[in-house]
């Protein structure tokens, strides 16, 4: 079992324990065709983490494994150039993949079409959610007050603020 809050994870890692946690934590996939996390076992939840790099989370099942719950809830998926937010590979039935509340800002869409997800197994053959997220295409991700003030100067459309303090904006 393993807790992780406020984590940078520099480079992609697979989980294949019974149960982890990750809270404010930051994942990057800095290869191409690697994932930033693949989750090949168990339970997974993430909470308020941030995905950045050529792939976000994949979840698939391979030599025996078994994915129980994977809970991503309040996460941001930013930037991604090679696949959407969420890969599902190949799970069985009892699998539960939860994807809420969570924002995609430039991601690329897929094989499917789709920024929030992508998946090899059919979902309605799964316990799958995919409720309140929020895309946001062609955006503009600022994180001072100056780059606030430079995006709206410049008419940018889809401006997405990162966390911090921005004061007060003239």
């Amino acid at each position: 079992n393993l807790t992780a809050v406020n984590v940078t994870f520099a480079n992609s890692i697979m989980m294949e324990g019974d149960f982890a946690t990750f809270k404010n934590c930051s994942f990057n996939s800095n290869k191409d065709g690697e994932y930033a996390v693949w989750v090949a076992n168990g339970d997974a939840t993430f909470e308020g983490c941030t995905f950045t790099g050529p792939r976000g989370v994949k979840v698939h099942e391979a030599y025996g494994s078994e994915v129980g719950t994977v809970v991503i809830d309040n996460n941001t998926f930013a930037g991604l150039t090679q696949k959407p937010g969420v890969v599902i590979g190949t799970v069985d039935a009892t699998t539960k993949v939860t994807i809420k509340n969570s924002t995609f800002v430039n991601c690329q869409a897929g094989d499917q079409g789709k920024y929030i997800y992508e998946s090899d197994t059919n979902v309605n053959t799964i316990k799958f959610t995919n409720e309140n997220n929020n895309v946001y295409n062609n955006a503009v991700v600022v994180a001072t007050a100056d780059e606030l003030t430079d995006a709206i100067a410049s008419g940018a459309e889809n401006i997405v603020l990162e966390s911090g303090n921005y004061g007060v904006i003239d």
